[in-house]
């Protein structure tokens, strides 16, 4: 038999999840009429409140479509969930979810097969709709790297601008006035661009529109076209160490030095970062304690679910290698 929830409860009421909440742990906030009608409703529906000292059940959901660039990332996210969801003495369960599965609206296996779940981690950017879905069963989520700015929901992530902005710092405070961004697409890159962008203002770096090329991977040709014309930049910013492997191969196959010639920055600090012959200086995004985070920020909301919610942002921490040359 189906356990009951408070988002069952809440959905045949028409009434919020945090207002079923409050009347069940006795709150404020609650009239005594709805109160009793809530408690009605509950004990007619066969809810019986989580007995003290009983392990939460927890969801972890991973979006599968994960760009190769973060797949090594998402290695590690998974071992630290796993291993913090341990030491917090849940029971927990993982799924992976791909992008037609949410369009169809598709409930997670472990949904259909398990009673009620307590929490619910979501792993990567989903679709809101999607999302939506998840909350209507557990009443308490938490998104891990895939904000969105109309989430009604508690988030975690990396603070991809104030990355942007270290990376080209770094790059400025060691000499460099022409600096390139070399990415593999997609959305973060506007947060990282806006925190580059920043840097050079900060600086005093001029902001005509060539002063900063952007390139992709796939798409870099170009690269020898700017050498040749020498107008290649002195130092590029890489949106992650995967990236910054592959354009460091392709700069070796142009007979380009790193980093006598050129000077890369690269974001993430994982294996990548040591592959090449010369050892990539980058920005650790700290990803062991975000899942910790991601993790007890969802504890805190089954908690007490009538607290605000919380968007949480780790800033990244510099790794000095041998990648970025000093010009001063």
């Amino acid at each position: 038999m189906k356990k009951v929830t408070i988002a069952d409860i809440a959905q045949e009421l028409s009434l919020s999840p945090v207002t079923i909440s409050r009347a069940l742990s006795g709150q404020p906030g609650v009239s005594s009429k709805l109160k009793a009608q809530i408690l009605e409703k509950a004990k007619e529906m066969g809810y019986s409140r989580p007995q003290k000292g009983e392990p939460y059940k927890i969801l972890v959901l991973y979006y599968k479509e994960t760009p190769v660039q973060e797949a090594s990332n998402l290695a590690r996210m998974e071992q630290s969930i796993e291993k913090t969801l341990q030491e917090a003495g849940t029971d927990y369960f993982a799924e992976f979810i791909d992008s037609q599965a949410q369009k169809e609206l598709k409930v997670p296996y472990h949904m259909t097969k398990s009673a009620a779940f307590d929490g619910v981690i979501f792993v990567g950017r989903f679709d809101p709709e999607y999302e939506k879905l998840i909350a209507k069963t557990a009443g308490s989520i938490v998104s891990f790297t895939g904000h969105s700015n109309s989430s009604e929901y508690d988030c975690v992530g990396f603070n991809i601008h104030n990355t942007g902005y270290k990376q080209c710092r770094y790059l400025i405070e060691n000499g460099h006035r022409k600096i390139g961004f070399v990415s593999a697409g997609g959305r973060k890159n506007r947060d990282r661009l806006l925190g580059i962008s920043t840097a050079l203002e900060d600086y005093g770096i001029s902001k005509r529109e060539d002063s900063l090329f952007a390139l992709e991977l796939g798409h870099l040709d170009s690269i020898s076209a700017l050498f040749n014309a020498g107008q290649l930049p002195t130092a590029f910013v890489c949106d992650s160490d995967y990236t910054a492997m592959c354009f460091v191969q392709e700069l070796f196959r142009l007979g380009l030095r790193i980093p006598d010639d050129i000077s890369v920055i690269g974001s993430g600090n994982n294996e990548y970062a040591t592959l090449s012959l010369t050892k990539l200086t980058t920005l650790d995004l700290n990803i062991e304690y975000c899942c910790e985070l991601a993790v007890t920020t969802l504890i805190k909301r089954m908690e007490r679910c009538d607290k605000p919610f919380e968007s949480i942002e780790v800033i990244s921490r510099l790794i000095e290698r041998d990648s970025v040359k000093k010009l001063q």
